[in-house]
Parts: structure tokens; C-alpha cells; sequence
């Protein structure tokens, strides 16, 4: 419950104060219209471009002349975005009451995205019109309060397995899916880490420009994943200097960003957390000492030298604390953790001609010291990557892509009995892995896009070179209506952990898993309708046992059924809904038998409803559901006399289930303009109105006579807060 009431509600206004400047702070009656030309370098009108308002997504089209007109309800300050395939994406910054026709030049540069955008299991978030979740309904998704995996829950494809932010799609576990920042994998993504769950994602989503969201059949580009991908990117240079301060139940922030002279600019963002109050307003279900509290540190600087080019570096560094009482009935003294981590990422993109050069390195590492009552484990953990690509438009229709990706990684563990100076183990592991990838992206004709794509890579954890063929198509059919397909080979390298000597077992291969998709979409903008269909097949899966040893060899299978529906009735409605089916089952690593996926959540239901009321006010409404997730059951205890403790019995692997999870979240928003400059927005929310005892797992008595839920992290918990605004132009 922390972070996601926290670090997201806490900076979520930020977004919502732009766009609600928009949308809220004056009456339908009182619209007004933006109009302008679009023009390249040459001076000649360009036709078919795509012109919109950041703040509130409003926009048209250029006309044959480069004309456009927008109907809008905004006033001051606000930001023109206009995009087309072939030409450098611009951003223009104007005040809307003195603006008179609005003339913007559009760079030529490779058309490194073909007109047909639609691609099986692929979803987008960010500033682009039309994309499936906008900025706006990120930051106000009820629940997830700004949380990028929250988020990405609402999507179709992933299981709501628990209340956590953990991203299990399509029947596969939470390791099986990345998250990329800048083209490099983040090697700790998430915050408040604990035996019972994560909270959130650590990158603040207002630093973000986008995200792309992939449930299966993505491309030769993304190696090492078996399941999914969560590709973020950070935000460009700014286009006027801001500060942002919140304050909320559970936190405090402060954010700056810098529009400076000759193309530099820079983001920066820092909270402080502290839970203590929102859990005296609301209680808790869990029992804290000390109760989830940390720092944020984030930003980055950014040089476009050149409309096509640009230096972007990314820094983020963050600590965390905790203390919980364990659900496992053997430990005692309670469990505390300490984070620890810190990455540094720097890229480079530029244009020449028809090639696209970018170049993407990072260092991170974490540290993590944890206390299992008597027992304490620190782990270190330090990863170093490069990402490296070339696209090359050989023709208006053809598009050729190449690229390399290594990392080094490296990982001590450490376990102890302070009490008695007994260290159990000290184990260190590293490793390399390097991948070469070739893709084509081609349109044969308009309605057609094929991209073809193999990528081949080599791990000195597993000593095995992989070969990846991957195959997608997306077909335009009439005007709205998409068909797509793909399908790929897939691996991944289990983690270092499992390859040690002491603690795992060395010699694993690489996991596989062989992906086929198939769906169909209608619509592409504000109204869209989605089927996808897919089956998954795993080998070589590496996992562990009950009693935490590391198994090979694993087989598995998952097939199902995902929905998406997004669309609004103007002036009354708006929302989305999100249904998934899944069939997921593998080998058990305590029995051997094939069963049930521990993450086997048969049906996942998410439906989100917003409302703007046309006078600063907003609300938005979430319902969710899920089956229950399988456990495998304790059938009955031998009490062992030579360790002095209940051993316990189990029946088949994975044979019960919890009770479904079910949940309604609430929120609301209230902008308000102090000036032209600067505006304040207050906000509440509720998570579980209806108080739902969600469980999460069960525990047991000493001697296992007792069963005992343990609930979910969320009780109907309430949080206030707000945040003012300055800008300059």
C-alpha cells in the first residue's frame, strides 16, 4: 500500500495540472480555436500532419495546404506537438490567449516507424494521440496512482495475480518480464521489495516521455525475456522552466525543470517518504517496524544540439527501509530490510541522411541487506550494459535494422547467524552476455507491414549460443479494422543466484519459450477494440523448490484469450476495459509433476471509468477482479526431534486456489489557476471503498493445525494531498 499511495499520488498531479488546465478550468462554451501552418525545411506546406495540444490531446490534421485547425477549451500557456512519418517530431511552446497563426517547420528524417502501428501484443503509453493509455490516464488510473506497473496492469495480457506491482503476462512469472529504461534493462525496478510483495516501480513517471508495453511476439531487438517487455523512455528537453512542489499523507516532493539556452535542458526530481501518517489515518495489514520509508533522487540533463540529434543522461538513486512481520511461521524476530541502489544511464542519437545511429550505456548496482529474524542475508548486486543500434530507411517502404547489446554482471551473497558468528555461505558469481540482432520492417503495400527479425546470443552463465527467429505482420483491412500476428523464439539466462556453486547449479541451460499470437483491432485513436489469441510453450524453465533449491529442466504451457476495449461518450464518459483469459501450467519443482502455473489467475478483469465535469473537477472509478491464485495446500505435520520442529506434509502441487481477488478504487481531482503561470491542484483517493479482505496467502500455526489468512496489502485506505505549480516561458 505505501508507494503506490505514495511516490505516485504524491507527483500524479503534476501531470494532471496540465492537462486539466485544459480540460477543467473553463466551461465547453467557451472553446476557442488554435490555427496554424505546417511548413519543412524548404518552406513547402506539408499535408497529413498530425497537430495536437500536449495538455489535452486536442488536434487535427494538416490539410493539403499544411493548414490545421484546433477546437479547444484552453487558456495561457500550452504545447504544440506536431508529428508525421519522415520528419523530425517537434514541440513548440505558445500562449494560447496572444498566439495568433501558429507556424511550425517540420526537419526530414528516416521514417524509422511504418504508417501501420498496430503490432501484435503491443501497447503504448506516453504523449502520442492515439495511444492506448495517454499520459493523462496513467497518472489517473484509480489505484495505481501514477505507478507505471499499476498501470500497465489495466492492460490486457497481464495476471492480477496479487495487489502488488509485479508484471506476470500471459502465464508467465515475474522475472519473465523487464523493465528497459533508455534501451537498458534495470536490474532493480522495483521499490519496497518484501516476502509479501512489491510496491512500485522506482522511475518517476513524470520523467517519462513514453512507454512501450509488449504482452508477447515483440521483436528481434529485445533479447534475454521470455514473457514481456516494459520499454521506458525518458522525456526530452523541456520547453519552458517549471517547479512543482507536493505534499501528501505519506510524502513530500519537489521537481525542477530547466529549459536552458542552445538546446540544453534538465529534469530533476526529489522525494522524501515517510508512511507513518497514512498508516495512523488508515491502519494497515501488516505490522511495521519501522514503518516503508526512503529517498528519492532523479533527473537528467539533455543537449539537442540539432533538431535530429541529441545527448540524454539519466541518474537515479534511491534508498528504502522497512520492517514486516513474516508470513512464514518457522522464522521469529520479524523481517527488515535495507535498499540500496543507484544507475546511471547516458545516450546518443543522432540522423545522417537515411541512417539512424543510437548508442545507450548504463551502471547500476544494489545493495540489499535483509534480516530473516536470526538470520541475515545481504546481497550485492552491479550490472554494466550497452545497447547499440543502426536503422537504415532503404527505400520509403523498407526499413533495416541492426544492433549489438552486451552486459556484465556481477553478484556476492552473503548469509550469517550474527548470534553465533556462523557465516552459512559467502558466494560470488559474475558472468557476460552478448547478443547480435538483424531486423527488416517492411510494407509490400499499404495495408501490409512485415517485420522479420533473428537475433543470436551468448551467455558465459549457461555457455550456449541461442538462435531467435521472430515473425510478425499486421494487415490494414478497410479503414479501421488491423489483423495482426507473430511469432517467435525466445530465451532467457536464469539469475546469476542460481548458477552459484553453493546456492544453485551451475551448468543450467537457457530458458526457451516459443510465442504465437494472432488478434484482430478496430479503431486506432480514441475508440479501440482489441482481440488477441496466444499460445506459449516453455523448456529448460530454472526454478526453485519449496525448500528454496534451484531445479532445471522445466517444461510449460500457457494459451489464452486477451480483450481490450477503449472509447468515451463525448461530454459524459470515458473509459476502458480489460479482460484476460489464461490457461498456464508447468513442472513443479518440489514434486516434478506437471501443474498448475503458481500464477495460473484463470480470469483477470479491470474496468476503468473517468469523468471530467468541465469546472476544474475529475473523478475516475476502477473496479477490479481476478481469480484466485493456486497454492499448494498443507495436508498435515511429523514433528522432527532432531531439529525440534513441525515438518510439514503437502497435497498436490498448486491443486486450491485463494478466494478471487476483487477491489473498487476511487479518485478525485480539483485544478485551480492562481495565474497565468502557475495553478494548484488538490486531490483524494480511495483504495478498496468497500473494504474487501483480499487474502494474499496463508500461513500456519507452529504445528500446522491452523490455517491463517494472510490479507492483502490494501484495507479501504484514504489519501489527501496537493501540489502548486510555477512555469516561465
Amino acid at each position: 500500500m505505501t508507494r503506490s499511495l505514495l511516490t505516485g499520488v504524491l507527483l500524479a498531479v503534476a501531470s494532471f495540472a496540465t492537462a486539466w488546465q485544459a480540460v477543467s478550468a473553463q466551461s465547453p462554451d467557451s472553446a476557442r480555436f488554435v490555427r496554424g501552418t505546417v511548413r519543412d525545411n524548404d518552406g513547402a506546406p506539408i499535408a497529413g500532419v498530425d497537430v495536437f495540444l500536449l495538455e489535452s490531446l486536442e488536434g487535427a490534421t494538416t490539410d493539403s495546404a499544411g493548414r490545421f485547425t484546433i477546437r479547444t477549451i484552453q487558456r495561457g500557456a500550452a504545447t504544440i506537438v506536431a508529428r508525421r512519418i519522415g520528419f523530425a517530431p517537434t514541440q513548440r511552446a505558445v500562449d494560447l490567449a496572444t498566439a495568433g497563426s501558429v507556424q511550425i517547420s517540420l526537419v526530414r528524417q528516416a521514417p524509422v516507424l511504418i504508417p501501420i502501428t498496430v503490432v501484435a501484443g503491443a501497447y503504448t503509453a506516453g504523449s502520442e494521440r492515439g495511444a492506448v493509455l495517454n499520459a493523462i490516464q496513467v497518472a489517473s488510473t484509480p489505484g495505481a496512482t501514477a505507478d507505471i506497473a499499476r498501470a500497465i496492469q489495466t492492460l490486457p495480457g497481464v495476471q492480477n495475480v496479487d495487489e502488488g506491482t509485479g508484471l506476470f503476462v500471459r502465464g508467465g512469472d515475474v522475472s519473465e518480464t523487464k523493465v528497459l529504461l533508455n534501451d537498458v534493462v534495470m536490474i532493480e525496478p522495483y521499490n519496497y521489495e518484501t516476502p509479501t510483495g512489491n510496491y512500485t516501480v522506482t522511475v518517476d513517471p513524470f520523467l517519462l516521455d513514453g512507454i512501450f508495453f509488449s504482452s508477447g511476439g515483440f521483436g528481434a531487438r529485445y533479447g534475454n525475456i521470455l514473457s514481456g517487455v516494459a520499454d521506458l523512455r525518458t522525456q526530452g528537453r523541456p520547453v519552458q522552466t517549471s517547479v512543482v512542489a507536493t505534499a501528501g499523507l505519506a510524502a513530500v516532493s519537489a521537481g525542477l525543470n530547466l529549459a536552458l539556452p542552445h538546446g540544453v535542458g534538465t529534469h530533476a526530481t526529489a522525494t522524501r517518504s515517510d508512511t507513518r501518517p497514512m498508516f495512523k489515518l488508515n491502519g494497515s495489514t501488516r505490522s511495521y517496524s519501522p514503518a516503508p520509508n526512503g529517498t528519492d533522487f532523479s533527473g537528467s540533463a539533455i543537449w539537442k544540439y540539432r533538431p535530429s540529434a541529441e545527448f540524454k543522461s539519466f541518474g537515479i538513486v534511491r534508498h528504502s527501509a522497512l520492517g514486516i512481520e513474516p508470513s512464514d511461521p518457522s522464522a521469529s524476530g520479524g523481517y527488515a530490510a535495507d535498499f540500496r541502489s543507484s544507475m546511471y544511464q547516458t545516450g546518443w542519437k543522432d540522423l545522417f541522411g537515411a541512417v539512424a545511429p543510437t548508442i545507450s550505456v548504463s551502471s547500476a548496482q544494489t545493495h540489499r541487506a535483509e534480516e530473516f529474524g536470526a538470520f541475515t542475508l545481504g546481497d550485492i548486486e552491479r550490472s554494466t550494459q550497452l545497447f547499440a543500434q543502426t536503422a537504415w530507411t532503404a527505400a520509403n517502404a523498407l526499413t533495416l535494422r541492426t544492433g549489438v547489446d552486451a552486459e556484465w554482471r556481477s553478484a556476492r551473497f552473503v548469509g550469517r547467524v550474527p548470534s553465533v558468528g556462523l557465516t552459512k555461505f559467502d558466494s560470488k558469481t559474475s558472468g557476460a552476455r552478448n547478443g547480435l540482432f538483424v531486423e527488416s520492417d517492411f510494407q509490400p503495400v499499404n495495408a501490409l507491414r512485415l517485420v522479420t527479425g533473428i537475433r543470436s546470443d551468448r551467455s558465459s552463465f549457461t555457455n550456449v549460443r541461442t538462435v531467435d527467429p521472430r515473425v510478425s505482420a499486421a494487415l490494414r483491412v478497410g479503414g479501421s479494422a488491423t489483423i495482426t500476428s507473430a511469432w517467435g523464439v525466445y530465451h532467457q539466462v536464469p539469475d546469476p543466484l542460481y548458477f552459484d556453486a553453493a546456492l544453485g547449479r551451475p551448468g543450467l541451460a537457457p530458458m526457451s519459450a516459443r510465442q504465437a499470437v494472432i488478434g484482430a483491432q478496430l479503431g486506432d485513436d480514441a475508440n479501440i477494440a482489441r482481440v488477441e489469441l496466444y499460445d506459449k510453450q516453455y523448456h529448460d524453465l530454472a526454478q526453485l523448490s519449496l525448500d528454496r533449491v534451484v531445479v532445471g529442466g522445466g517444461t510449460g504451457s500457457s494459451h489464452g484469450a486477451d480483450l481490450f476495449l477503449k472509447g468515451a461518450i463525448p461530454g459524459i464518459l470515458g473509459g476502458r476495459v480489460s479482460y484476460s483469459f489464461v490457461d498456464a501450467n508447468r513442472t513443479d519443482p518440489t514434486s516434478g509433476l506437471r501443474a498448475r502455473a503458481p500464477f495460473d489467475v484463470t480470469h483477470s478483469l479491470t474496468v476503468v471509468a473517468e469523468k471530467n465535469f468541465g469546472i476544474g473537477w475529475n473523478a475516475s472509478g476502477a473496479f477490479r477482479y481476478a481469480t484466485g491464485k493456486p497454492y499448494t495446500p498443507v495436508t498435515g505435520a511429523t514433528f522432527d526431534q532432531t531439529r525440534q520442529l513441525w515438518v510439514p506434509s503437502y497435497g498436490p502441487p498448486f491443486s486450491q486456489r485463494l478466494t478471487p481477488l476483487q477491489r473498487v478504487d476511487l479518485s478525485i481531482s480539483r485544478f485551480i489557476p492562481l495565474s497565468p503561470e502557475s495553478f494548484l491542484v488538490v486531490f483524494a483517493s480511495v483504495n478498496n471503498l468497500f473494504d474487501r479482505v483480499n487474502v494474499f496467502e496463508y500461513r500456519y500455526s507452529s504445528d500446522y493445525t491452523q490455517r491463517i489468512p494472510v490479507r492483502s496489502l490494501f484495507n479501504r485506505s484514504y489519501y489527501v494531498g496537493g501540489s502548486i505549480s510555477f512555469a516561465r516561458q
